[in-house]
């Protein structure tokens, strides 16, 4: 094989692992806005982090017993449910 055949092998490996990272970052943020779009009609959630990285981005005031909040993780605040007793959310996505 050539050097150059190599070479633009070696560059197409890159952006189809490129694209593809960039792919898999989009679908996590869309499945974040839903998650956040459906832990906003919790009545218990004051708000929810828009930074897809937090590590705990929402305060409850359930979980906390009183009327401070303790900030919990998104698993923690769906296993409650209460999102679901609460309305239904509406959810405008980006394409």
């Amino acid at each position: 094989m050539h050097a150059f055949t190599v070479c633009c092998c070696v560059i197409s490996r890159r952006k189809v692992r490129l694209n593809m990272e960039q792919d898999i970052h989009q679908l996590k943020e869309k499945m974040y806005l839903l998650t956040r779009e459906l832990l906003l009609s919790c009545r218990y959630c004051t708000t929810v982090s828009p930074d897809i990285h937090a590590v705990s981005p929402v305060p409850c005031t359930k979980w906390s017993g009183s009327s401070f909040p303790v900030f919990v993780n998104v698993v923690t605040c769906l296993s409650c449910g209460e999102y679901n007793q609460s309305t239904t959310p509406t959810i405008m996505l980006r394409s």
